[in-house]
């Protein structure tokens, strides 16, 4: 994704450039990581899930997300859950940062453990997200307690969701796993994945194949959740794929990063913006985004593409949390603060 930004995580997020189209941000309404972390009991019963919000072209029973699409593309370092926001915060120290929750009408910030969590996926009463302190999987209780390890590695750039009682992840492959561990299923072991997320019985990613140093397939794709029908959606090289009602967006990297569309089967690609966009996100009718040309957050409504100015803040991946806009403001190496705003740029505040 092209940043005019010095790079928060530089090695991570270097990385994520290398490859052009990482993650940019899923959301769904619906103890601290030590040398002692339980190790994943394969006969645990799938906890109950909550209904969640769904992408909005779902005309059947709604699916249980973990995240939005838009807030998984940045990270996913924030989502909400029955009124409890949580989010993650990265230092600078040996920890590297924090899991934390915060009721949605207060203030107090509940410390729930000690990693920094990207990806964050919240279905019943557990936490899922990848671990920055070792790229491991883990699934943590909401109230802090009960740290259990579900895979060895994931690929950050690749992306995590979860649907139901599926997680859908990139290790060196497109895989699937139950919440409980089990069942393992890898969908897709060739080329390069990134950037996830699945609607209906489709996954949905950004792909790369190499013949020695040539890139013989690029584009968006999907494939069905049981590995069969992968198909091109497009022929371009996209930053990140954002998916919002029956609508896939993106940022064309062969057109100066401008914002684009496209139906969830391909069709109907058309140019919503000329600005040269750095990041992201994605609700209703609305884009909110960071433009490249000066670092500032902006909103843009889809039909007529006016362009609104929100705040002068270095803004870096935007998450889109109940009524609030989270974002992180750069302001130098190791000062990235935690802000929200409300939708029309009021009330902005700085959260941790």
């Amino acid at each position: 994704m092209k940043n005019t930004k010095t790079i928060l995580l530089p090695m991570l997020f270097l990385l994520s450039i290398v490859l052009i189209f990482t993650s940019c941000n899923t959301y769904t309404r619906g103890s601290d990581i030590n040398d002692n972390y339980q190790t994943l009991d394969r006969t645990t019963v799938i906890e109950e899930v909550i209904t969640t919000n769904a992408p909005a072209s779902l005309d059947k029973e709604p699916t249980t997300y973990g995240n939005t699409s838009g807030n998984l593309a940045n990270g996913g370092y924030a989502t909400l859950s029955d009124d409890w926001i949580y989010y993650s915060i990265w230092n600078d120290d040996e920890l590297g940062g924090y899991l934390s929750k915060m009721h949605i009408d207060s203030t107090e910030q509940i410390h729930l453990s000690d990693v920094f969590a990207t990806h964050i996926n919240i279905v019943g009463d557990w936490i899922y997200y990848i671990s920055w302190n070792d790229n491991g999987l883990y699934r943590t209780r909401t109230d802090g307690s009960e740290t259990i390890k579900i895979e060895d590695y994931i690929n950050y750039a690749g992306g995590l969701v979860v649907v139901e009682e599926w997680i859908y992840y990139v290790d060196f492959d497109l895989c699937k796993i139950r919440v409980d561990g089990t069942d393992k299923t890898v969908l897709l072991n060739d080329g390069t994945v990134r950037n996830i997320f699945v609607v209906d019985d489709w996954v949905y990613f950004n792909y790369q194949k190499w013949d020695g140093s040539f890139v013989t397939e690029k584009g968006c794709y999907r494939i069905r959740t049981d590995g069969t029908e992968k198909t091109k959606l497009n022929d371009d090289i996209n930053t990140c794929i954002i998916i919002s009602d029956d609508w896939i967006y993106y940022c064309n990297v062969g057109d100066d990063y401008s914002l684009y569309r496209m139906h969830i089967d391909g069709a109907e690609k058309t140019k919503l913006s000329d600005n040269s966009i750095a990041t992201f996100n994605v609700i209703e009718n609305w884009v909110y985004y960071t433009d490249n040309s000066d670092g500032y957050l902006y909103k843009m409504c889809i039909d007529d593409a006016e362009k609104i100015l929100l705040a002068t803040d270095n803004a870096e991946y935007i998450y889109i949390v109940g009524d609030w806009i989270y974002y992180v403001n750069y302001i130098e190496y190791g000062i990235t603060p935690l802000y929200k705003m409300r939708m029309d740029g009021t009330e902005r505040q700085e959260v941790a």
